[in-house]
């Protein structure tokens, strides 16, 4: 795999396993967009189908930070090459 991208047919277990490794390494955590200097929590990752291609992707939602509380009714997705790419800090 280059970086985030699925170049080859990987089975339901192969997905799974990778899927679950960046779960483990991130989810759950907060971070920041840097231009807005919102406050995001990545919840999970999951496969975006695209332009006749798959990419690994990063599912988040806001974090409230006075309060301290998730807003999980509005989800975002993006994917993990445009996330990991300096817009967003841990």
């Amino acid at each position: 795999m280059k970086k985030y991208i699925i170049e080859d047919k990987m089975s339901v277990q192969g997905l799974m396993d990778e899927l679950g490794r960046m779960d483990e390494l991130h989810a759950g955590k907060l971070v920041r967009h840097v231009k807005t200097k919102g406050v995001y929590r990545i919840s999970h990752f999951s496969v975006l189908n695209q332009n006749g291609g798959s990419e690994l992707a990063v599912n988040y939602h806001p974090f409230v930070e006075v309060g301290g509380y998730d807003i999980t009714s509005v989800r975002h997705t993006r994917s993990c090459e445009e996330f990991f790419d300096g817009r967003f800090e841990f």
